[in-house]
């Protein structure tokens, strides 16, 4: 009995330890290519929310300066909040008059059918010319600093409308510290 135990422990350990292996094999040749995926996923988005850049500066780790003749033109800002279901990862995109040129939602874990919402055109696009500073309504939206919640996800919506925020910041920080 207790040889029986000894040598089905070592088969499972061995088991493990060959699907350990493999698994390790497969992330070794998958993560390059996975992370040239996100970058051109990212790269397109910031195209996507500052159309008119001609090219685009990495200034830190999370901020992007859009250019245009050499010129800053607006900033595009990767952003992480926490929504109803998880991480909601985004890129904000703010112009240099502090109105948003848009929002794109890269990642999230929100809930299928309410909070995933917020990963639709048409709810991406109620932010765009919106002032950076937001107010999350339930009913129609009256003012230029309002946006309408997805329904049944107010809190996926006032993540968002803290993710901007929290990039607004970001860029003034950025500007006051004297950079681009």
């Amino acid at each position: 009995m207790k040889n029986e135990f000894i040598k089905l422990s070592a088969t499972l350990c061995a088991i493990t330890l060959i699907a350990a292996l493999l698994l390790a094999g497969v992330n070794s040749i998958t993560e390059e290519k996975i992370a040239l995926q996100e970058e051109e996923t990212r790269v397109l988005s910031m195209e996507k929310l500052l159309s008119e850049a001609d090219s685009f500066e990495v200034v830190d780790e999370n901020v992007t300066a859009a250019l245009s003749d050499g010129g800053v033109i607006g900033y595009c800002v990767n952003t992480t909040v926490k929504g109803f279901g998880g991480d909601i990862n985004m890129l904000v995109g703010i112009n240099n008059d502090s109105s948003l040129a848009g929002i794109d939602i890269l990642t999230h874990s929100e809930t299928a059918g309410l909070g995933a919402k917020a990963d639709t055109k048409e709810f991406e696009e109620s932010f765009t010319g919106k002032d950076v500073v937001l107010k999350i309504v339930k009913t129609k939206t009256e003012r230029s600093d309002e946006v309408q919640a997805i329904t049944g996800a107010t809190i996926t919506s006032s993540a968002i409308a803290k993710g901007i925020e929290d990039a607004f910041n970001q860029v003034q920080e950025l500007m006051n510290g004297g950079g681009k």
